[in-house]
């Protein structure tokens, strides 16, 4: 169940990151501040970092549910 509980982790991270990065795509078209290719670059990667360390540190809970619905259909399969 640990490779379980990483992958969930992973999974959550990506949606963090899709979340973080539209949330900075709506603040940095409102500010009028456009970005060169390789700060984009960079930001990508700082924001990606930045959802993988929430998910690690337990996020919104999504990981959470998704280990728990698969110990359910495990334990009801049984």
């Amino acid at each position: 169940m640990q490779k379980l509980t990483k992958v969930a982790k992973q999974f959550e991270g990506v949606l963090l990151s899709s979340l973080l990065q539209e949330v900075q795509k709506g603040t940095l078209d409102s500010s009028g501040g456009g970005l060169g290719a390789g700060s984009e670059t960079l930001q990508s990667l700082g924001t990606e970092a930045v959802a993988q360390a929430i998910a690690q540190k337990g996020g919104l809970g999504i990981a959470k549910m998704i280990v728990r619905h698969f110990h359910y259909l495990a334990d009801d399969g049984s």
